[in-house]
């Protein structure tokens, strides 16, 4: 999908190691990958394919053929930006679920508008 290895892409994006580099793809990326994930599932059960070696080709080609399409419409994949880390996202909304819980809704004295 990239051009280049994972750990260029993760070294890329600033992603730790032992961290999927999915944590920090750009949406239209992790489509992308999505897509030919599904390609090859399907093609799997189309073509009959078995063994490693062969649905291996098969999803290569698949993101090969995802990444042409960005690349085509003018986007590059390795060229997008990382997002911030979906686990800091994820904390981020429980803490703030369990503030919501807390307060029942009501408004922040601060964030209350003034009449």
């Amino acid at each position: 999908m990239f051009g280049r290895s994972t750990q260029a892409m993760k070294d890329r994006l600033g992603v730790p190691k032992g961290r999927p580099l999915a944590d920090r793809l750009h949406p239209i990326n992790m489509t992308a990958k999505q897509l030919a994930t599904q390609m090859t599932n399907l093609n799997i059960e189309q073509k009959d394919l078995h063994g490693t070696a062969q649905i291996g080709v098969e999803h290569v080609g698949n993101n090969r053929s995802a990444r042409d399409a960005l690349v085509n419409q003018g986007t590059i994949p390795e060229d997008l930006p990382a997002q911030e880390d979906i686990r800091k996202v994820e904390r981020r909304v429980r803490k703030d679920e369990r503030r919501v819980e807390g307060t029942g809704f009501k408004a922040v004295e601060s964030e209350m508008p003034d009449d």
